[in-house]
């Protein structure tokens, strides 16, 4: 039992941040001798989560013909836990329909003719000091111009 056996001793009590540490377990009343060991806490893998709310969007014809359209990304795309500033590409896709980096919100230009384009869009958590940069996570939607 640690009351009776033996104590033990860390580097650092307040050890939940990243880095290296050390504890030496000492025996006592019976038990003689000590041994030192390390331990690292590392950062965890980057929670990010995205789903899809809406797999076809649409823009009406009509309205790209007077300008560029927006669609929010909020309309069609979920993201959430993301550690870390979290950033938007567009990965595949038409070269008339763009991705915003910061909010993930799609630009269709002005000008793009009738039909059904695909587009894929990326997106990334950069981590912080708990949690590692998150790889790519991809959603696909339709966005039909009629």
């Amino acid at each position: 039992s640690s009351k009776t056996d033996y104590t033990l001793t860390w580097s650092n009590k307040s050890s939940k941040k990243i880095g290296k540490y050390t504890v030496t377990v000492k025996g006592k009343g019976n038990y003689s001798g000590s041994k030192k060991a390390t331990y690292e806490i590392v950062k965890g893998k980057n929670p990010l989560k995205i789903g899809i709310k809406k797999k076809t969007l649409s823009v009406p014809f009509s309205k790209l013909k007077k300008g560029n359209r927006t669609i929010k990304r909020s309309s069609f795309l979920a993201v959430s836990k993301g550690q870390g500033k979290v950033t938007y590409s567009k990965s595949k896709g038409n070269k008339n329909i763009s991705i915003n980096k910061k909010t993930g919100n799609i630009k269709v230009k002005k000008g793009l003719k009738k039909g059904t384009y695909k587009v894929t869009i990326s997106v990334k958590a950069a981590g912080n000091n708990n949690y590692k940069a998150s790889s790519a996570k991809k959603a696909t939607v339709k966005i039909v111009v009629k």
